[in-house]
C-alpha cells in the first residue's frame, strides 16, 4: 500500500545504531523516552541498524481515518458469517484501507 507522505513537515534521523528487533512499540517508546518527542505526531522517524543495508522508519498515518473500535465490532460482527475458510479473498474487503471499511467505520 502506498503512502502520500506530502504533508509530513519533519523528519527525524536517529543517529547511531539501533537494536533492529524492536518492533513498532519498542521504536515509539525509543522516541518517547530518549528524545522526548510524540511518535504518533505528524514525523517520519528513520533508524539505522550496525548492518548498513538495514533501516527502518516510522510514521504514524492516523489509522485512515478509521474509528479502532468501530472497525473491531464489524469485524466481530460480519466476518463469522462470511465463510472466509471457503474464500479467503472476502478478508481484502475488510483491511482497514478498504473503501468498505473506511466508508462504515470511519471517524
Amino acid at each position: 500500500m502506498k503512502q502520500d507522505y506530502t504533508s509530513v513537515t519533519n523528519i527525524f534521523i536517529i543517529c547511531g545504531k539501533t537494536d533492529m528487533r524492536k518492533g513498532i512499540d519498542g521504536l515509539a517508546t525509543l522516541i518517547q523516552d530518549s528524545f522526548e518527542l510524540d511518535p504518533y505526531g505528524d514525523p517520519i522517524f528513520l533508524f539505522a541498524g550496525s548492518s548498513k543495508d538495514r533501516y527502518k522508519y516510522l510514521y504514524f498515518d492516523g489509522g485512515n481515518g478509521v474509528d479502532f473500535y468501530e472497525y473491531i465490532k464489524k469485524l466481530f460482527t460480519d466476518l463469522p458469517n462470511q465463510g472466509i475458510q471457503q474464500n479467503p479473498k472476502i478478508l481484502d474487503q475488510y483491511m482497514p484501507c478498504s473503501k468498505k471499511i473506511r466508508a462504515e467505520c470511519s471517524k
